[in-house]
């Protein structure tokens, strides 16, 4: 991506990740491991500021970074509200790409696929996660 994420499209990553989370039911240590790396891909190498950064230091700018958008973004609504407004098509398919890619390390449930069919859908990214592109 040539951009960093805004502000809000960062919230709205976080508030789309919290809700696909909560659709799997359980997160397994896979999971935890690709959501980090995934999310560090996304919103850059370090999340932290400045300096030398550990897994750790990135874990905890997440796990922040989620508490402030549980806090803008309390429910399903207000998330679908925030996927909505993200206009940019680069940010679009950097956050859909880092979701599927956190989806993918087991099985993608159907309420997860709902989640990814609906943003692909709102989003016109072309992507069926059930059945391969849309036509």
């Amino acid at each position: 991506m040539n951009e960093p994420l805004t502000h809000q499209e960062r919230l709205t990553y976080a508030a789309l990740l919290r809700t696909l989370v909560r659709l799997d039911g359980h997160i397994s240590m896979e999971e935890q491991a690709l959501v980090l790396e995934a999310s560090r891909e996304l919103l850059g190498p370090s999340m932290t500021p400045v300096g030398e950064t550990t897994a750790a230091d990135d874990d905890r700018e997440l796990r922040a970074l989620l508490d402030r958008s549980a806090e803008a973004h309390p429910d399903d609504e207000s998330v679908r509200r925030a996927a909505a407004s993200v206009t940019r098509p680069e940010a679009r398919e950097a956050i859909f790409a880092a979701l599927l890619t956190i989806s993918t390390a087991g099985t993608i449930t159907v309420p997860e696929a709902g989640l990814l069919d609906w943003l692909s859908e709102t989003w016109d990214l072309g992507v069926d996660t059930l059945g391969g592109p849309q036509a």
